[in-house]
């Protein structure tokens, strides 16, 4: 089921029960942009038709990759050839040899120009997983899952020097609105998303409590 987000945005919504995410859709004049795949079939095909992946008059197609974890690239293999995958270093070497379509690998801050929106893919450091991406879009930061812990048995992974990287990285970023893919993770503002990093990086993982 496709819902509204903004002009030119909107997302499938995902199911938490079966740890999928939302797969957000982002639509310009000219091409359009996917963050991430899913691993729920009907939710890729839907994406894809808002997208106008399967429109008569052919539009160019990219989908970001925000991170190798199964729950976001599960179904790449399932993209039109045409599709264009950007990702970082890390995730491209969790996509087999048999993985066709073309890719970029993501190194720094890169602009895609859909027509009427112009998208950024920011790397950024993550206590979630290694080569993270982000998708800045006007005022909204798409995050995937970068404000998302990573889980050591049961203690929650933490390195204070990614802590640091962080917090200074999303000063840096021009957002308003961070928006996660987890339909239960918590859309949050740039000032409510600094201070909890702050706490973060001084208090150390006891104040994490946006990273679930």
């Amino acid at each position: 089921m496709i819902e509204p987000l903004a002009q030119g945005m909107s997302f499938v919504i995902g199911d938490d029960d079966f740890l999928c995410p939302n797969l957000y859709v982002i639509k310009g004049s000219v091409s359009s942009l996917l963050i991430d795949t899913t691993n729920r079939l009907d939710h890729l095909q839907e994406g894809l038709r808002e997208a106008g992946a399967f429109a008569k008059i052919s539009r160019q197609n990219f989908v970001v990759l925000t991170h190798f974890h199964n729950d976001h690239i599960a179904l790449v293999k399932s993209l039109p050839p045409s599709a264009i995958v950007l990702c970082s270093k890390n995730t491209s070497r969790y996509l087999t040899p048999s993985f066709s379509n073309e890719r970029r690998i993501i190194t720094e801050d890169t602009q895609i120009d859909l027509g009427t929106l112009m998208v950024s893919v920011l790397p950024v450091p993550s206590l979630h997983s290694k080569g993270s991406l982000d998708v800045l879009v006007g005022d909204f930061l798409f995050t995937g899952d970068s404000l998302l812990a990573r889980s050591r048995g049961e203690e929650a992974y933490y390195n204070h020097e990614v802590a640091v990287e962080m917090e200074k990285r999303y000063e840096s970023i021009p957002f308003s609105i961070a928006i996660q893919s987890h339909p239960s993770a918590l859309r949050i503002t740039k000032e409510k998303l600094l201070v909890l990093l702050h706490s973060l990086v001084v208090e150390g993982p006891q104040k994490e409590d946006f990273l679930k």
